[in-house]
């Protein structure tokens, strides 16, 4: 359930250590990943994100050594930080295995996986609201509706 989505409680930030051995082909640099790392999500050189492929524990990108290299990543936390929304879609979503395969009932099954999709949808709401919330850039929506027969009309919004 931690691979499903990006669970902020989950997420975590570390440079990397530049390896001392260099990629064999197609990239420049080899930086290893912090220990626990399931999923990458975004790798960044002065807070831009790089293109990058992740090869085991080690991230190869295009980086010089003098670039400092920083990954977002999905890490498996002690099941005590779980927030209680995470726990309870937890507890549904092993429900709806255990009464398919020791209950064999497929009623109670479907029951309880339709409980684990509504939790789920509910922590991720609550989740969600453990960043900034970002705002919308509505000027291209702006500008195609203010395109018409009389011209172009550009909207801006000052931030």
């Amino acid at each position: 359930m931690l691979t499903r989505t990006r669970w902020r409680f989950a997420t975590a930030q570390a440079q990397l250590s530049r390896n001392a051995s260099a990629p064999t082909a197609r990239w420049d640099a080899k930086y290893a990943l912090p220990s626990g790392t399931m999923i990458v999500h975004t790798v960044t050189v002065g807070d831009n994100p790089i293109s990058y492929d992740r090869y085991a524990d080690d991230i190869y990108c295009n980086a010089s050594s003098t670039d400092t290299v920083v990954a977002d990543y999905t890490f498996q936390p002690s099941e005590t930080n779980f927030p209680p929304y995470f726990k309870q879609a937890l507890v549904f979503e092993l429900a709806s295995l255990f009464a398919g395969a020791i209950a064999r009932n497929d009623s109670l099954s479907t029951l309880y996986q339709n409980r684990a999709i509504a939790q789920l949808a509910i922590g991720k709401a609550q989740d969600a609201q453990a960043q900034t919330a970002r705002r919308v850039n509505v000027n291209r929506f702006r500008n195609r509706r203010n395109t018409g027969a009389l011209g172009t009309i550009k909207a801006t919004v000052s931030s």
